[in-house]
């Protein structure tokens, strides 16, 4: 485990479809959010800058029930 920013943990790294590299972990609201650490060479998305956060991608990453 790895400790974030604003006391957060992290849970893991991984890397997005578009080659972006993430720090994840879960919010407040239970969903797996991601803080952007390096933008991918080929990443067309202009919110993806390091430092930006981002909802994880997929089912398996939904509030929990």
């Amino acid at each position: 485990m790895i400790t974030g920013a604003y006391n957060t943990v992290v849970d893991a790294q991984a890397t997005l479809p578009c080659g972006c590299k993430v720090d994840t972990r879960r919010d407040f609201l239970g969903r797996v959010v991601g803080t952007v650490v390096e933008k991918g060479a080929d990443c067309p998305r202009e919110d993806h800058e390091p430092g930006r956060v981002v909802v994880m991608p997929g089912r398996d990453n939904a509030r929990p029930s």
